[in-house]
């Protein structure tokens, strides 16, 4: 074969995987699929939350229990994360955590530190997505302070709990 066509025979070769890859970027849209996993791990959050995010959010972790749940029947390892997530859980759904709810969340995340479990991109989701649900749930209480509400008794405001 000579040079000319070689080259003349890759950039077909590569036309057609390009058409290939669009034929499938299509189907993949046309099923609503494109770009979705059953367990986001990149959900980027910012600073500027709006209202209806915590809600979201929620919803989001709640997936995520559901995620260790579906994986612990044949991953034994996602069973500690299963375990944590659910005890979590409620305390998430709570309409008014308090800050001793949200101390106990903390605790049982870290509670998974010292235990051989799964610990993969799920996790580390969670872990995120519980992080800034308290930061959320934190702000929140901040908020009611400065609002001119009286704080909860036996709340330090400094702190965000009791005292």
């Amino acid at each position: 074969m000579t040079i000319a066509a070689i080259s003349a025979r890759k950039s077909t070769d590569q036309a057609g995987a390009g058409d290939k890859s669009e034929s499938v970027e299509r189907q993949l849209a046309r099923r609503g699929i494109r770009g979705k996993d059953p367990v986001s791990v990149s959900g980027v959050r910012t600073e500027n939350s709006e209202p209806g995010d915590k809600e979201s959010l929620a919803v989001h972790i709640e997936s995520l229990v559901a995620h260790f749940e579906y994986h612990s029947h044949t991953e034994p390892l996602f069973l500690p994360e299963h375990r944590v997530a659910s005890q979590i859980l409620p305390l998430v759904k709570a309409h008014t955590p308090s800050a001793a709810d949200l101390h106990t969340i903390e605790a049982l995340c870290d509670s998974l530190d010292g235990v051989r479990h799964y610990d993969g991109a799920g996790w580390h989701d969670f872990r995120g997505s519980i992080g800034y649900w308290i930061e959320l749930q934190r702000k929140g209480l901040f908020l009611k302070f400065l609002s001119g509400l009286r704080a909860p008794a036996g709340y330090c405001v400094d702190c965000l709990g009791r005292m």
